[in-house]
């Protein structure tokens, strides 16, 4: 069972990430809150916009298709690269 440590103590162990990494891989992923750490950032925000606004850069997958294809690859190579 996979552990995903959440550094920032305000955080929640339900995130919609989280959710769609359980829901795909039908792992139970549990979530482990824990102090921050020297050098964590106090926030951690994950948006597109900026690369929207600035690049004008828009996302072609979903979440649902990222982590699908990311849980095949690893699922298909669990040491990584081998060569």
């Amino acid at each position: 069972m996979a552990k995903m440590p959440l550094p920032h103590p305000r955080s929640s162990t339900r995130s919609p990430g989280r959710e769609t990494a359980r829901r795909i891989t039908g792992k139970e992923i549990k979530a482990v809150v824990e102090p921050r750490r020297g050098g964590d950032p106090s926030v951690l925000i994950a948006s597109n916009k900026k690369a929207a606004e600035v690049l004008g850069w828009k996302p072609v997958l979903g979440l649902d298709q990222i982590v699908s294809d990311a849980w095949a690859w690893h699922s298909g190579h669990p040491n990584g690269y081998e060569g």
